[in-house]
């Protein structure tokens, strides 16, 4: 049977907290979030929260280089030169920057957003959505301080929503692709120093649009979960499995439609995937989330994470080697917070 902690609140109750980043960083669960154009960070357990800076202007990134938190988020300090960029520090245990924030778009003309994040050894791998001109993917290598290694990879164009993750060698990215009224899933690779390698390949095959796709590690290859809008009011979450030789696995419907449910997170476990997202059956967001085995298979139900009492959403989840963990925004439009709680399986 699967044990939950007790609900934390991190945020101030005053402040409208939204977009939740969770990260097992040092071995300490590490939470970003934003309220209005600052970005926060608190540690659980520890009493403060800390401003890293005043200047975001859209969801932050987050991974553990084995030395730094290292945080990149949208910063709107050139938005009146008619471009915004991507920042990026390094930050230690207390939150402070170890080097000078980075401007780790510098030199491209464009609206940056949606950027994600991923171990690679003693780097970080790193993509963002550029627009404006053109639509495009980009993807960059940054260093253990934070600092951009070589020039951006343009991995594909008319993309949103991305995700990436690092297997040891190649990195393999995700991201969904508008095409009139229809979107798609597509997976493509890079080799470790960001050379693109096969043509991407549709993941989601459907005559639904598919959108908000997540990649981790897992089995043999990965597995990759999204949101099918089947019907006004009615969406699905969907998993694939990919093999480390891209061979694609069956579609798996890991929660039904008529739950409407949104916005997934997925992560490894020993032996098993942990994911969450938010459904609303009733007219009001909750948090959910189940375990699957490596074939897709759930091992026991659904459980959820939020309190009932109001609204939930955006949940943001992460494994330590022995127990997951989640974190979600709730409440009123302008008075949100963000929670957090352990999940314990069997």
């Amino acid at each position: 049977e699967i044990v939950l902690g007790e609900i934390l609140t991190l945020s101030e109750i005053s402040e409208d907290a939204i977009d939740p980043v969770l990260v097992w960083a040092n071995s300490q669960y590490r939470v970003l979030w934003r309220e209005g154009d600052v970005l926060m960070g608190r540690t659980v357990g520890v009493a403060e929260s800390v401003i890293l800076t005043d200047t975001a202007s859209g969801v932050p990134a987050a991974a553990w280089n084995g030395k730094s938190l290292v945080v990149t988020w949208p910063d709107n300090r050139g938005a009146g030169t008619g471009s915004t960029a991507l920042f990026c520090a390094p930050f230690d245990d207390g939150y402070n920057k170890e080097e000078p924030e980075t401007d780790i778009t510098a030199g491209i003309t464009g609206f940056f957003q949606s950027p994600a994040a991923v171990q690679a050894d003693a780097q970080v791998g790193l993509v963002g959505i550029k627009s404006l001109p053109l639509s495009e993917l980009l993807f960059v290598r940054l260093d253990g301080n934070g600092a951009r290694i070589a020039a951006p990879v343009t991995v594909a164009s008319d993309a949103l929503e991305p995700s990436v993750t690092f297997d040891g060698s190649q990195y393999s990215v995700v991201w969904r692709e508008v095409t009139g009224e229809q979107s798609i899933i597509l997976f493509r690779q890079m080799n470790a120093v960001g050379m693109l390698l096969a043509q991407p390949i549709n993941i989601s095959e459907s005559d639904f649009p598919s959108v908000g796709p997540v990649i981790v590690r897992g089995g043999d290859g990965f597995a990759i979960v999204w949101q099918e809008l089947n019907q006004p009011l009615e969406s699905s979450i969907q998993l694939r499995l990919v093999s480390s030789t891209l061979e694609l696995g069956e579609l798996v419907e890991l929660v039904a439609p008529e739950a409407n449910a949104s916005v997934p997170a997925i992560v490894r476990g020993d032996s098993s995937f942990g994911v969450a997202w938010q459904e609303n059956r009733t007219g009001q967001a909750e948090v959910f989330f189940r375990e699957f085995d490596f074939l897709g298979n759930p091992r026991g139900g659904a459980v959820r994470l939020s309190s009932g009492d109001t609204a939930s959403n955006r949940p943001s989840l992460v494994y330590n080697g022995e127990r997951f963990a989640a974190s979600w925004q709730t409440g009123p439009t302008g008075a949100r917070v963000i929670r957090f709680r352990t999940i314990d399986v069997p």
